[in-house]
């Protein structure tokens, strides 16, 4: 079997964004993203987002636009916190087809 590069979440938004400061916003939105989600599971909209992170909903969709720009064809984090989640498991994460979720 092939071995799966495994890449730091800030070194993956930066090779998909070209861009630091990009990366930097993607990064943090993704691990803001993880722990809002903690709190409403799955399928946890913007305008949740936004209300427990008491922000303006306008900066919550800059922040998914920035988002969705450098992982296109996603809309939310989600599929890549669910393969983070797997990845703390043991399990192993192909991070070449995230795009692909």
């Amino acid at each position: 079997m092939a071995r799966v590069e495994r890449k730091p979440l800030f070194v993956l938004c930066l090779e998909r964004s070209g861009s630091h400061l990009k990366a930097a916003k993607v990064a943090a939105f993704v691990v803001a993203w993880g722990l809002a989600r903690q709190e409403f599971g799955d399928g946890m909209t913007v305008e949740q987002y936004a209300d427990w992170w008491k922000q303006p909903i306008r900066s919550a969709y800059r922040e998914q636009s920035l988002f969705r720009e450098t992982f296109a064809p996603l809309e939310t984090p989600d599929a890549i916190l669910d393969r983070m989640e797997s990845a703390s498991m043991g399990e192993t994460v192909d991070v070449q087809r995230l795009q692909l979720a």
